[in-house]
């Protein structure tokens, strides 16, 4: 009788040995799915912020091709506004090494169990 009492009490220490196992586990699981849901979003905002880089590049281009039917009169234009080439190109070069820089930050900042989750789904 002793037994079955120790072996019942074993039985309900275990059980919630292995409850607060469970609870450990899914908190762990949860904090892991935030830190990757905060890594993903930072990789979305750059993407965004190269999108608007490539926006702003295309309609640059656009504008351009739509001044040059006049070609004399809007190389001084374009020389003299504020679109001067030069400028512009000192300006996207300076969001692309942006872009770049977050980018890399980013990739740095990756969630160690992201890369082992990612290469047993390819397994």
């Amino acid at each position: 009788m002793a037994e079955a009492i120790l072996f019942s009490v074993a039985g309900k220490i275990l059980e919630g040995l292995g409850s607060l196992a469970v609870q450990e586990d899914a908190k762990e699981q949860h904090n892991k799915n935030r830190e990757v849901t905060a890594w993903i979003q930072r990789l979305k905002d750059a993407f965004y912020d190269a999108d608007d880089l490539l926006d702003d590049f295309f309609t640059q281009l656009r504008w351009r091709e739509i001044l040059s039917q006049n070609v004399l009169a809007n190389k001084v234009r374009i020389f003299f506004s504020k679109s001067n080439q030069i400028a512009y190109s000192v300006r996207m070069a300076h969001k692309i090494k942006t872009i770049r820089e977050k980018l890399d930050e980013i990739k740095k900042d990756r969630p160690d169990h992201l890369l082992s989750v990612l290469l047993k789904k390819e397994s």
